[in-house]
């Protein structure tokens, strides 16, 4: 009997392992985005906004115009600062290199399965991603990342040409507008049937007799 409850309570664990770490990335606006559990966030499922290399101020400008499905309010991904993840920190304060899993990012990629690429579209594995963080003593420079390999560094916002990967704060099936079901619609139809009779039978009684 206990080797039996034994056995069953290893299977329900490994049956859970892998529930629990899909229900990290759901997908949202019918495949056009992917909300991130974890972080609370919604990635937008293209992973590139642009075809073209972008500056951070081009990057910037793109990601703040940019509406998908009628809902703004995009962003570029957050990397604060320090991180205590990084594998290297200077004597800036500045928190850099592998393992940054403080950042957007960073958490993001320490998470990736090869079973997450189904959710996402155009991830650039060789050209790095701008962070919309500026670095807080030298606002010409800005943080970036490499999906390649995991490295976050600086660089200037000017200067470099990189991807532009948007995100937008929250679940954004919460900003969707539900439809209601059709029995719904004939309830509320109904609805407004009743209220008309009623203001008609109330405007009769009121005229005075001819």
């Amino acid at each position: 009997m206990q080797a039996r409850i034994h056995y069953l309570a290893v299977l329900f664990m490994l049956l859970a392992i892998p529930a629990s770490g899909h229900a990290a990335l759901l997908p949202r606006l019918q495949g056009l985005a992917v909300y991130d559990t974890v972080l609370d966030l919604t990635w937008l499922s293209r992973a590139s906004i642009s075809d073209a290399l972008l500056s951070w101020d081009d990057a910037m400008a793109q990601v703040n115009g940019l509406e998908v499905a009628g809902i703004g309010g995009w962003r570029l991904p957050r990397t604060p600062q320090p991180d205590s993840s990084c594998s290297i920190h200077n004597a800036s304060g500045l928190s850099m290199g592998l393992g940054c899993t403080g950042s957007e990012m960073g958490s993001l990629f320490s998470r990736l399965t090869p079973a997450d690429g189904v959710l996402f579209t155009d991830l650039d594995e060789n050209r790095p991603y701008w962070s919309g963080t500026l670095l807080d003593n030298d606002p010409a420079e800005a943080w970036r990342f490499d999906f390649g390999d995991g490295w976050q560094e600086t660089d200037l916002r000017l200067g470099g040409r990189y991807r532009a990967w948007a995100v937008h704060d929250g679940d954004i099936a919460s900003l969707v507008p539900v439809p209601l079901p059709p029995s719904g619609v004939l309830a509320l139809a109904g609805l407004a049937g009743l209220l008309a009779c009623s203001q008609r039978r109330q405007s009769g009684r009121a005229q005075p007799p001819v």
